[in-house]
């Protein structure tokens, strides 16, 4: 089975390890390979980078390298201009270089702060400058910058150029989302939390003396996450994989934050605690064998909503789809049987399995029997996509009576609150699961037309399903958010059909958005799919309490 980034080449700077284990970019330099792509790793370090080097070509993986100093645009030109001899070209930048250093103004030597902003943006800025015209020349291509919490978020001590750098990074890549976008770049940032990697287990081991206090301060920082452990390597892998597959072909100019919870909250008595308190799971050694089954093998997969107003792909039809084409089996619940029907067809004629039901999503009754009805067919539910959610109208609140107001705002929220409610017990007696909800930018922006309820509707799924995730962080159960931006799907096509009157003024219409939209198009449903089976899977078991945004760049501009 081909890879997701099958044919691709990658340049990754940053691609060694500081100490034995699995850092961030060798990871990421392995995975890319396992995914079918050609790689071009960078280090400042040889002997860092002869190790991922060894360990893709036993695996028949295509590599090549070069030793060059990021913060030196005579270094990065050279070795740009090495991996385009080399493969022929660029579709994927990895920018994963940075270190913190401590100090806060007063403190931090301002020789110190040059050399930490030169190695946490300058280098970020250097293989952009010389990285961009090659993907561009190729028909574009993706930029995945390593960011970190940092950029967003106080931490307990100061790291004043790490922090100032991250933040930096952050706007570095959404500038070239933004700038980029036309030419067929995307860019994006992921932000990593307390992760356990070499060079943060190496900080460690020569802050403290013995193996006791060590592990002391290990477990205090397992303890600090709401899931209870501390990321790895592949955490940030994976989510590196994501961005850079045409599965996130729509996500640009965002932020994808691996972090177990920490920046929505942790908890409050984690001083407290005990070792007990923290979660044990598989070391980043444990889970660096290579995956060869389906992501989604052994799951089963609840999608409501799973039908679509019209012909077409909706954005509940195409996740079951997508789902078990990733081996999950698929129980799809719409209150349109001839709807869900449909898709159980696209399933079954592709090999997959898919039970269906018939229900009313905002029925307390109707949701506690399809919850016991999937129960009867398949035994568990590891997912939960709740896929249901629609406008009342333009109006605001002055224009839109209080009835419409009401009941608009809770049929994007109640549907997920009813499901929720039933499943969380099941996947909490399973030892976990992933629930993620639909939500919208008009959650996180205004549009150019108001939507009141709507608007408040999806910006309360987005804070219940944050509040859920740390609730039921420590009993392995995580719960995020997909945030689509302008979708051309059934459901939009037929609203702006009632409301335009005419095929000429919906196209008009559709062309007016796609033309506001960064990347210059709408989305589709395997956008937003692309992004529920990424979170539906163990490969974002390290992301919870958060959101990804699917809309071309939209929101990222103000003007």
């Amino acid at each position: 089975m081909a890879g997701r980034l099958q044919d691709k080449t990658a340049i990754v700077f940053g691609a060694g390890s500081r100490g034995a284990g699995w850092g961030n970019g060798k990871a990421a330099a392995v995975l890319f390979a396992r995914e079918g792509a050609r790689i071009f790793a960078v280090d400042i370090n040889p002997d860092a980078l002869e190790e991922t080097r060894l360990i893709i070509e036993g695996e028949g993986g295509d590599v090549a390298c070069g030793v060059a100093d990021v913060t030196d645009s005579a270094s990065v030109a050279a070795i740009v201009q090495a991996c385009v001899d080399h493969f022929g070209g660029i579709d994927i930048l990895h920018n994963n270089v940075g270190a913190p250093a401590p100090g806060d103004p007063v403190e931090m030597d301002v020789e110190v702060w040059h050399k930490n902003m030169a190695v946490n943006i300058d280098s970020a800025f250097m293989t952009c400058k010389h990285v961009l015209p090659v993907l561009a020349e190729g028909g574009g291509g993706a930029v995945v910058n390593i960011a970190s919490i940092a950029g967003i978020k106080n931490l307990e001590r100061s790291l004043v150029g790490y922090q100032a750098g991250k933040a930096a990074m952050i706007q570095l890549s959404r500038s070239v989302a933004s700038q980029w976008a036309a030419r067929g770049v995307r860019s994006n940032c992921i932000l990593p939390g307390l992760m356990a990697t070499p060079l943060v287990l190496d900080r460690i081991n020569t802050s403290y003396d013995t193996p006791e206090t060590r592990q002391a301060a290990l477990d205090d920082r397992h303890r600090m996450i709401p899931m209870g452990y501390m990321g790895d390597a592949w955490d940030t892998a994976w989510a590196a994989v994501y961005l850079a597959s045409d599965e996130a072909k729509y996500v640009t100019a965002t932020e994808l934050i691996v972090d177990g919870g920490i920046t929505a909250g942790r908890p409050l008595d984690w001083r407290a605690g005990t070792a007990d308190d923290v979660v044990r799971v598989p070391d980043a050694d444990a889970r660096s064998v290579p995956q060869t089954a389906p992501r989604l093998e052994g799951k089963t997969a609840l999608v409501v909503g799973a039908g679509s107003l019209g012909p077409g792909m909706g954005n509940g039809k195409a996740s079951a789809l997508l789902m078990a084409r990733e081996g999950a089996k698929v129980f799809a619940v719409d209150r349109n049987l001839e709807a869900v029907r449909e898709t159980q067809a696209l399933i079954a004629a592709e090999g997959g399995e898919c039970d269906v039901w018939q229900a009313d999503a905002t029925s307390a009754g109707d949701v506690e029997k399809m919850i016991a009805e999937c129960m009867e067919r398949f035994g568990r539910i590891d997912i939960l996509h709740n896929n249901v959610g629609g406008s009342a109208g333009h109006g605001g609140p002055l224009d839109m009576d209080i009835d419409t107001w009401c009941d608009n705002i809770l049929f994007n929220v109640k549907p997920a609150f009813l499901a929720s409610r039933n499943v969380l017990p099941i996947m909490e007696r399973q030892g976990g699961g992933s629930i993620i909800h639909t939500g919208s930018i008009s959650g996180i922006s205004v549009p150019e037309n108001p939507m009141n309820s709507y608007q408040t509707g999806k910006g309360a799924l987005i804070r219940f399903s944050r509040g859920m995730a740390l609730e039921f962080a420590r009993k392995g159960i995580r719960s995020n958010c997909v945030i689509p931006g302008k979708i051309r799907t059934p459901m939009t096509e037929v609203r702006q059909g009632e409301r335009s009157g005419s095929a000429e003024a919906v196209k008009e219409i559709f062309d007016r958005r796609a033309r506001s939209v960064p990347l210059g198009h709408m989305g589709e449903a395997m956008d937003v799919a692309g992004a529920v089976a990424y979170l539906a899977s163990d490969q974002a078991r390290y992301v919870t309490a958060s959101e990804i945004v699917v809309d071309g760049g939209l929101t990222s501009n103000c003007c």
